[in-house]
């Protein structure tokens, strides 16, 4: 089963990136995510995407 989203914290380990940049990224549309109960997740589609890995 491949992973939809992934959480914040996760996402700065696992590529690499800072919270600022993280949530620059964010909000500016360049990465996607959804709120589930308070609780950001970025959804990998777009992580790959972002750093030119197929989806």
């Amino acid at each position: 089963m491949d992973v939809e989203t992934i959480r914040v914290s996760a996402f700065m380990q696992c590529f690499g990136f800072g919270r600022t940049k993280t949530y620059e990224l964010l909000n500016s549309g360049k990465l996607e995510s959804i709120k589930v109960d308070g609780t950001r997740l970025i959804k990998m589609r777009s992580a790959r995407a972002l750093i030119g890995e197929p989806a």
